[in-house]
């Protein structure tokens, strides 16, 4: 973590917390320091990637079929006899 980022932490849990979560005392603080703050870190990109996610999705919009569209070609009636409507 860097050190300029402690303040983003600062509401972060206790290693009390910490260890009740692991549920593994035989890990020294600094194992569990390490542990949480590496959490924090994936926290921190898994919302970058979710946030950058928000902005895009709705800012995309993807045609259907693209691949099978052709406007230069004209378009090919079902049946040969009149439009068929409903009475």
């Amino acid at each position: 973590m860097k050190h300029n980022d402690q303040d983003q932490y600062a509401n972060r849990i206790s290693l009390t917390e910490c260890r009740k979560k692991l549920k593994d005392d035989s890990l020294s603080d600094e194992q569990v320091m390490m542990i949480r703050d590496f959490l924090y870190r994936m926290l921190d990109i898994e919302m970058d990637i979710y946030r950058k996610w928000q902005e895009n999705k709705h800012n995309i919009s993807t045609p259907i079929n693209t691949a099978y569209v052709n406007v230069t070609k004209k378009s090919v009636p079902i049946h040969k006899s009149e439009y068929r409507r409903a009475a």
